[in-house]
């Protein structure tokens, strides 16, 4: 039967309500009681008529039914206001008084419809956990024998086919599952004994029984076998617990199938036993085609494992895999499987046999076998329980309820305050909630009732009678009339039958007041504590007994703490003596000592702990979990992959949503960590006020939050982990149309403003496989990436080019951006010092320009090239390839390649030494830029980021200085300086402060070279620029040694460049000369001499005759250093160097080596040529201004002037 109301449909067929085609998820007994509403709504229906069509098995409180009518109402958009479709008549009942019309849809013909009765429903007795013969029982109440429970089965395929699915996966999701297979073991051999007939019957008794299973642990039966089952735990609905349950289930199932007297009479004598296989992991489930009421696991490595197991276990064996057994190794006892035959399974696989469960547990499930981590930022709430435990001990009764997401640490506070009563003389009782018996009555006060009695897990029923009834005695009630309701409770048949007339009310009241009485009794007065964890999952009755038990804690010696989830809202909130204690999450600081807890203590954290941090956003469970994945799994990064432990507490949480939520969620996903209003407006497209509302819910769960309400209103995720969750719960395909409908939507709400989108819009587009816009966009990204200096970002966004030209068609077009993209690319690696890598990208280009034939874009490509190798030490063919393109760009009168190729010709030509020739080139470089008019930082004509016109005058800053020509370079300096702080680039300026400071090096001016030194380094730590660190960093060493600094200076250089300096600004032998004065300065003149002498071997192998010269000059003020001076070879690498320095026109150094000639040849007592060398350099520094070191000049020309005693030997230099 179906009934139309307005948009609802309610199909008794299915036992679905449907909204529009949309399904909408509602508990059993909540449809029960819409459907008898809407049966009878010819007339009011009274509250007990409900209770007892509806619960007339079960004791169940008045808070039970109103809860299931708010719900009612909230499925089909009613309120208890309003009251449209349901209403109240106090005092006499319910009405339903919407509009309904009547359909009936028969079945197709030879089937056979089970009776209205809900297929979920477990009669009273029947949870598999607690005793396996009572669903036996239940089946064979329903038919007296399996060969004749046609109602059943029915009932069973009924099950089957509605429900299974939800509308959260209509197009399939990813979920992380434990698949369960079961199979009767020898089925083939089975059938041959019995009969195709009896074997029949015996598969519908077991099809049965699977199914109950399945209900009870709220898996999903997803295939009948010819012999067996495939089960999903976790699917459709994700559930953190789903391994608990698999493995829960497989017992039951194993054990229910072994037992049942109706499955072994058709057996004549032969055995009945199961073979079974499970394995955990990531899997594809969804409809197939029209077929929206059937799940489908796609078939993947996960189920195929499940299934290998299956085969490999013996009768009566539950195998299970290590993905499975590490969510459950502290609850499961197991053995490693011997009898394995490897070749059986897809790859090397660690195999469990199942044993035994040895502990229940319920709550998130982490990978367990540790030590627990450091109890942290929870000193305030454990204060506060013990502060409430002292209002206990004075006789005020107090009852508080500890709220928290999973995984906050509710249970870790208990079990901290527990342990600090075990030297107390108070009793501790606990009780757990699981969350698949909410529908057995008393489920967690069994458990209390048993430690209350001192009744243990061994105990026969006649042991277990005399402990009950002594705790009855002693607790001031009458054994022989109070222990009946009790032993009832307890499953023992002595209770059962004294009650037998009793009524179910009667019974009820009088257990929940026997009940309540023992709690509260203590002996000798001594305080207790009941605390109940996860109470979210209680079943109604057991709620019920602890509301009456929170109504009668006044004058009694009883702290009552309750655990539970957000969601839930406990009946005794509005007492005086209540307490509601809510978990924060832990600070970051206390988030860093969990982290630390797990990994290793000699573990670099810099790679991981922000990030674990960050991640976690302050819940302890998930900080453990991601810290551990890094340490087992050898994670090199925590945001590389969720610990499937988080993935199934977050995927929980996303499934518990409503449908419109959840879809919201994972569209807001879609769009990104924030997520604009406007475009989750038009991406949802959904009305507004659903939008609103379903908004609502995401942050009242704390899923979503307001970052910001102008210029535009956007949300953000709460926790990254949920948006990785929730975006990866979808397909791909799925995915994939998100993207690119966000991409339609961006470029319609932001049309004038693309230019401010444009990294949003090319990570939908490559997401989204639109694949020329997706060049478009991220080759934008990464100029303006290049721009913010964010140089790592840019090379991904232009990888991601390179990948999308690939799926563009073949084209002229195409091979054009292809050669674009790699020379644009340079502009990210140069700051990055990756030359190789610039190297190979810049020689697929010009195999590319060559295949175009395109002249001026080879030109082009050549010249960066010709860059590159000179950057790389390879001048003679860089210069080669720099004139070729020169006379190459005259020809074509093209002046932006000519600019191009004075400049890589300049920066050659000094690095060879020929300050002239490159002095010549840097000017008519400047010249053709500054006639060319504003340059464009990334422009045709630069080479490298920033501003083309600073990067010309900064070389030509450093050849003029290399000439002396320290007045013309000061004055282009402050033309540059001004340049460059008006580009403001952090590429331009920290270049163009390093080579000023280079010159005032040079010059000597010292204190002027420091300030710009130090900027220059923070610039490039600001801005990733790699390429000056080193040469930076030199430089730095170099003045402060000069200044007198020298242990400091070689400090630094110890800690950033070490003995060996890489390539750099202006070449490694200029650098490791550097280093090398630097060490002579601090009196290590062994280590100055190495490094020398392998900075000149690297001079002359490069050709670098400047450099070489330096290098001349600092081995011989090494040799005149030493503890006894080498004088002719101090004299000879002088003139060496000043030969070549003469050459070149290299007039500071020619000076250098004047007062380096002149200090030798006055220390030898050489008095005439030591005064000619030493005027000599005494005017060259006057006429360049080098004021640092003429007054040491100076001062050694004016000691040689003083008289001096007679020496006892002539020397040969007199």
């Amino acid at each position: 039967m179906r009934y139309h109301f307005g948009a609802y449909t309610l199909d008794t067929s299915r036992w679905e309500l449907r909204r529009t085609g949309t399904l909408i998820k509602l508990r059993p007994k909540v449809f029960d009681v819409l459907l008898y509403l809407i049966a009878h709504r010819d007339r009011v229906i009274p509250r007990q008529e409900l209770l007892d069509h509806l619960w007339s098995r079960e004791f169940v409180s008045d808070t039970t039914l109103n809860s299931c009518i708010q719900e009612a109402r909230q499925a089909v958009g009613d309120t208890g206001q309003a009251q449209r479709l349901i209403q109240t008549l106090h005092g006499r009942g319910y009405r339903f008084v919407g509009a309904v019309e009547e359909a009936s849809e028969p079945p197709p013909a030879g089937t056979m419809r089970a009776s209205p009765a809900p297929p979920h429903a477990l009669t009273e007795g029947a949870a598999l956990s607690r005793q396996a013969s009572s669903a036996v029982s239940a089946l064979e109440e329903s038919g007296h024998a399996i060969e004749h429970s046609s109602g059943l089965l029915d009932q069973v395929h009924t099950s089957m086919e509605s429900g299974s699915t939800s509308p959260d996966i209509m197009d399939g999701e990813r979920k992380p599952v434990t698949i369960l297979c079961c199979a009767l073991a020898d089925a083939k051999g089975l059938a041959a004994h019995v009969g195709a007939e009896a074997m029949y019957r015996l598969m519908q008794g077991f099809f049965a029984l699977a199914q109950r299973v399945v209900q009870h642990y709220a898996g999903t039966l997803t295939q009948r076998l010819s012999d067996g089952v495939v089960i999903l735990f976790g699917a459709p609905v994700a559930h953190e617990d789903h391994a608990r349950r698999a493995v829960l289930a497989a017992l039951a199932l194993q054990r229910l199938v072994r037992e049942a007297p109706a499955l072994r009479a058709p057996l004549h004598g032969a055995s009945l036993s199961t073979t079974i296989g499970l394995h955990s992991g990531l899997v594809i489930v969804g409809p197939l085609g029209g077929d929206v009421h059937t799940l489908y696991a796609a078939l993947d490595e996960t189920t195929e494992v499940a299934g290998r197991l299956q085969r490999l276990a013996g009768p009566d064996i539950i195998l299970m895999s290590e993905a499975t057994r590490r969510l459950v190794q502290e609850e499961v006892r197991v053995e490693a499987y011997e009898a394995l035959d490897m070749a059986e399974v897809p790859r090397p696989l660690t195999i469990y046999k199942v044993c035994e469960v040895v502990v229940r547990r319920a709550g998130v499930v982490g990978r367990g076998g540790r030590l627990l981590s450091p109890f942290v930022g929870r000193a305030r709430e454990l204060a506060f329980l013990r502060a409430l435990l002292a209002q206990v001990e004075a006789g005020q009764g107090q009852v508080v309820g500890i709220v928290g997401e999973p995984g906050l640490g509710k249970s870790r506070l208990l079990y901290e305050f527990a342990r600090t009563l075990r030297e107390t003389p108070l009793a501790y009782l606990e009780g757990h909630c699981l969350p698949y018996d909410q529908t057995t009555p008393y489920g967690p006060v069994l458990g209390i009732l048993r430690q209350l009695c001192g009744m243990a897990d061994g105990d026969d029923a006649e042991t277990l009678t005399a402990k009950l009834r002594r705790s009855l005695d002693e607790a001031g009630l009458t054994p022989d009339a109070d222990a009946p309701y009790l032993l009832a409770l307890l499953g023992l048949p002595e209770g059962a039958a004294s009650l037998a007339g009793v009524s179910p009310e009667v019974r009820k009241a009088r257990t929940l007041a026997i009940l309540r009485h023992l709690s509260l009794h203590s002996d000798e007065g001594r305080p207790r504590v009941i605390a109940v964890e996860n109470v979210h999952w209680i079943d109604p009755t057991s709620e019920e007994y602890l509301a009456h038990l929170a109504d009668s804690l006044s004058g009694a010696k009883l702290l009552l703490v309750a655990t539970y989830r957000p969601a839930y809202r406990p009946p005794w909130l509005d007492k005086s003596y209540a307490t509601q204690l809510a978990l924060p999450r832990l600070l970051p600081q206390d988030s860093r000592v969990v982290v630390r807890s797990v990994l290793p203590a000699t573990a670099d954290p810099a790679p991981w702990e922000q990030a674990i941090v960050d991640m976690a956003a302050g819940n302890p469970f998930f900080l453990e979990e991601l810290a551990w994945a890094v340490q087992e799994d050898g994670m090199a990064q925590p945001t590389g992959t969720i610990p499937d432990t988080v993935h199934a507490v977050i995927a929980a949480r996303i499934d518990r949503l409503r449908p419109t939520d959840k879809r919201l969620l994972q569209i807001a996903a879609v769009i990104g960590h924030e997520v604009p209003l406007h475009l989750l407006q038009v991406v949802a497209e959904l009305p507004d006020d659903s939008l609103q509302r379903a908004l609502a819910h995401l942050q009242a769960g704390e899923f979503l939050y307001e970052t910001r309400r102008f210029p535009d209103l956007a949300y953000a995720f709460k926790h990254a982990l949920t948006h990785e969750v929730a975006y990866n719960s979808l397909l791909q395909e799925r995915q994939r149309t998100l993207h690119a409908h966000i991409v339609e939507a961006l470029e319609e709400l932001s049309a004038d403003r693309l230019a401010e989108q444009v990294e949003r819009l090319a990570h939908h587009a490559w997401q989204g496989e639109l694949w020329e816009k997706a060049v478009a966009y991220l080759r934008q990204s990464a100029a303006k990436a290049i721009e913010s200096s964010a140089n790592r970002e840019a090379l991904a966004h232009f990888e991601r080019v390179l990948a999308a030209l690939q799926h563009l068609p073949q084209s002229r077009a195409r091979l054009e951006q292809a050669v674009d993209v790699r020379c644009e690319m340079r502009m990210a690696l140069m700051p990055l010092n990756e030359q190789g890598r610039r190297l190979a990208l810049l020689r697929e280009a010009e195999a590319l320009a060559q295949a175009l034939d395109d002249q001026r874009r080879l030109g082009g490509v050549s010249i960066m090239i010709a860059h590159c190798l000179r950057a790389m030490g390879d001048f003679e063919h860089a210069l080669a390839t720099g004139h070729q393109v020169l006379d190459f760009a005259t020809t074509l009168r093209d002046a932006t390649l000519q600019a191009m190729a004075y400049f890589v010709l300049g920066e050659v030509y000094y690095a060879l030494g020929d300050y002239r020739r490159a002095v010549d080139m840097l000017r008519r470089n400047v010249e053709v830029l500054d006639h060319a008019g504003p340059q464009e930082r990334f422009g045709k004509s630069s080479l490298g980021p920033g501003l083309q016109t600073v990067a010309s005058r900064c070389w030509l800053i450093q050849a003029l200085a290399g000439l002396g020509a320290f007045a013309e370079a000061r004055a282009i300096a402050a033309d540059t300086l001004q340049l460059a702080e008006a580009d403001g680039h952090p590429y331009t300026v920290a270049l163009a402060y390093a080579r000023v400071s280079f010159l005032y090096l040079g010059q000597g001016e010292v204190h002027q070279a420091i300030p710009y030194l130090e900027r220059s380094l923070e610039l490039c730590r600001i801005g990733d620029i790699q390429q000056y660190r080193t040469g930076i960093y030199c430089g730095l060493g170099y003045a402060l040694a000069l200044s007198g600094r020298s242990r400091e200076a070689l400090t630094l250089l110890a800690r950033t460049v070490g003995q060996a300096p890489s390539p750099s600004l202006i070449g490694s032998t200029a650098l490791q000369a550097w280093v090398s004065e630097v060490s002579l300065l601090a009196g290590d003149v062994a280590a100055a001499h190495t490094l020398a002498v392998q900075a000149l071997a690297l001079t002359h192998a490069r050709k670098e005759r400047g450099h070489e010269a330096w290098t001349l000059r600092l081995l011989g003020d090494i040799a005149m250093h030493r503890d006894s001076p080498e004088v002719e070879s101090a004299e000879n690498y002088y003139r060496q160097a000043l030969g070549l320095a003469d050459e070149l026109g290299m007039q500071p150094l020619v000076a250098h080596c004047h007062l380096g000639l002149g200090t030798l040849y006055a220390r030898i007592g050489c008095r005439g040529p030591a005064r000619a060398e030493l005027c000599a350099a005494i005017e060259l520094y006057r006429a360049m201004d080098m004021t640092f070191w003429l007054p040491q000049a100076e001062a050694m020309l004016a000691y040689e002037g003083k008289p001096r005693r007679p020496k006892s030997r002539a020397s040969r230099w007199s």
